[in-house]
């Protein structure tokens, strides 16, 4: 179950990422999101970083499996 973290402040989400809940990891990225802690220039939509990082996951999946041989 995922919390909608929509209205949050970056005060607030200072505030749930100080406390002791543990969170999931899709709240992290939009707490992060609506923090302004991107790695780009400028946010993209959270749609386009997910697909990003599913591509990103696969090419080290790669590598990791080569170094193994």
């Amino acid at each position: 179950m995922t919390t909608d973290l929509s209205h949050v402040s970056a005060i607030q989400a200072r505030k749930v990422l100080d406390s002791p809940r543990i969170i999931g990891s899709k709240e992290l990225l939009e707490l992060g999101y609506e923090m302004g802690d991107c790695p780009y220039p400028e946010k993209i939509s959270l749609e386009e970083y997910g697909s990003d990082k599913q591509l990103l996951q696969i090419e080290l999946l790669k590598v990791q499996a080569r170094v193994v041989r």
